[in-house]
């Protein structure tokens, strides 16, 4: 049987995410080849799956990142909103 995976990610990066995030896709691209292949064989599809895991896993991570970054960037805002009104 054979699937295909797709990762679809969709948020706002600043500059200097950005080339983490060019990275991530192209490691997943990667693997995607590799999984693909009718040519590799069964041992390095299991790792090339083994680190398509370990990449998702660590995009969360990332992401979670990213969105604290955007809250503590609002929070930062509202302070300043409230300094200007007193």
């Amino acid at each position: 049987m054979r699937g295909r995976l797709h990762i679809l990610i969709s948020i706002d990066v600043s500059l200097e995410r950005e080339s983490l995030f060019e990275r991530l896709k192209r490691y997943i691209e990667v693997c995607e080849r590799i999984l693909e292949d009718p040519n590799v064989n069964y041992e390095t599809k299991l790792k090339a799956a083994t680190v398509l895991a370990q990449l998702a896993s660590r995009a969360g991570k990332l992401l979670t990142e990213i969105q604290l970054d955007d809250i503590e960037r609002r929070l930062e805002e509202l302070e300043e909103e409230v300094k200007d009104r007193a």
